[in-house]
């Protein structure tokens, strides 16, 4: 089987979609494409090195998938759109990630009780989902779904941030926090993304400043994690 591609250096017909979107006002524009380019490259090596599958070969689901920008910059760099699943609350959202991408199984749906087998997916992730689910028996069953969807030998991807003091209407999804959701799990985890409030300050003066910045892992707000089950144990013979 073909190996899933390094990803490539100017993030190809991602940024393309990314300059077509329209951008975020002045500094938070900039603040987004430092974000998003550490993530994607981490996330594209993640997922190179968890998936023996190529990426078009691979059943993704984005659980709260809003308009669907993650799975549209999935298929920039070749996933297959017709294999492309997402699920979110808002139905104006859903509409408008269909309109993105007509292909894709788009669905109105709870992410404590997802419509999908057990071990449908390949890859299931969540971008700051979990942190959006304040109670901790909700966001438990969620994360049970999550990983009762994703197939033996498949990957659960989550991005979330570890820390948050400026909204308390979410709440942090930390290692430990992680090791709690999925018990007996295998977790890659990595920290990413300069402090928002950090970023912004400097992406408007220097982007290089910005991007040194954001080198430094105790600068970075965020957990970029490659969760994986332990393998089935083989009957005794």
């Amino acid at each position: 089987m073909t190996a899933i591609p390094p990803p490539r250096s100017d993030l190809g017909e991602t940024w393309r979609w990314e300059l077509r979107r329209p951008p975020p006002a002045g500094r938070d524009a900039d603040a987004d494409l430092l974000w998003l380019h550490q993530r994607e490259r981490l996330l594209l090596s993640g997922l190179r090195a968890h998936c023996p599958d190529a990426l078009a070969e691979l059943d993704v689901l984005d659980v709260g998938c809003g308009v669907g920008g993650e799975l549209l910059r999935l298929v920039a760099h070749g996933a297959d759109p017709q294999r492309m699943h997402g699920v979110d609350l808002d139905e104006d959202r859903i509409r408008s990630a269909r309109e993105r991408l007509p292909a894709a199984d788009l669905r109105v749906g709870d992410a404590r009780r997802l419509p999908y087998a057990t071990g449908a997916m390949d890859v299931v992730v969540q971008f700051t989902m979990l942190s959006s689910i304040p109670d901790a028996t909700d966001r438990a069953a969620a994360a049970r779904e999550m990983a009762r969807v994703t197939r033996p030998g498949g990957v659960t991807v989550s991005y979330d941030f570890w820390i948050n003091p400026f909204n308390s209407s979410t709440r942090p999804v930390t290692r430990r926090e992680l090791r709690r959701l999925f018990p007996r799990h295998r977790i890659e985890a990595h920290a990413v993304t300069l402090a928002p409030p950090l970023a912004r300050a400097v992406c408007g003066r220097s982007f290089g400043a910005a991007t040194a910045l954001q080198a430094l892992p105790f600068l970075r707000t965020h957990v970029l994690a490659f969760i994986t089950a332990p393998a089935p144990e083989e009957p005794a013979s």
